[in-house]
């Protein structure tokens, strides 16, 4: 599991898991939860349900992609921008 800030830097790298062991099981052994501040946002695939996970800590998992792909609500531009962000 990696986590990525707005920016860009990569914030968070968990052990490496081997086996059938599912994504959901490596982010509930994780520290992320922990290392997160109060009042955070974290994104994460709309088939990667995490919000209980994130709940007891404050953490806010936003809901806007249960509904599209992540690509259809932000994407790369021409620019190298992001050109449509609606949540």
């Amino acid at each position: 599991m990696v986590g990525i800030t707005l920016g860009g830097l990569c914030s968070y790298v968990s052990p490496a898991y081997g086996g059938s062991t599912g994504d959901r099981q490596i982010m509930e052994r994780s520290t992320m939860p922990y290392d997160c501040d109060r009042g955070d946002s974290v994104m994460a695939d709309k088939r990667f349900d995490v919000q209980d996970i994130f709940a007891p800590y404050g953490v806010n998992v936003p809901t806007c992609f249960k509904e599209e792909p992540y690509v259809s609500k932000y994407f790369w531009g021409p620019e190298n921008c992001i050109q449509k962000r609606s949540c």
